[in-house]
C-alpha cells in the first residue's frame, strides 16, 4: 500500500482554492485534483472560507509597500524639516 506525502496549502493557495469554488464554480472533485490535496483538505478550506479570506487581507494590507527612491532625498528632508518647523 502506498502513502500519499502530505501537501499543505499555503494562505495563497488557499484563496485560489476558494475562488476556483465561487467564481469558476468547480466541484470538490476538480478541485482535489488540481491542486492534488484530499478531498476533506478542500472542504475543509472551504468551510472555513471567511476565517481564510479575512486572514488573507491581513496579511496583505499589513504590509506597505517600499517608498519610490528619488534623487532628491536630501532636499525632500530639509523640505520636511522647514515645514515641520513652520507647524509649531
Amino acid at each position: 500500500m502506498a502513502f500519499n506525502k502530505k501537501i499543505t496549502l499555503d494562505l495563497n493557495t488557499n484563496m485560489k482554492v476558494i475562488e476556483g469554488s465561487e467564481k469558476e464554480n468547480l466541484s470538490v472533485n476538480k478541485l482535489l485534483a488540481k491542486y492534488g490535496v484530499g478531498k476533506t483538505q478542500i472542504c475543509n478550506i472551504l468551510k472555513a472560507k471567511a476565517d481564510i479570506k479575512e486572514e488573507w487581507l491581513k496579511s496583505n494590507w499589513s504590509t506597505k509597500p517600499n517608498p519610490r527612491k528619488t534623487g532628491n532625498d536630501e532636499l525632500n528632508q530639509y523640505v520636511y524639516e522647514w515645514f515641520v518647523s513652520r507647524m509649531k
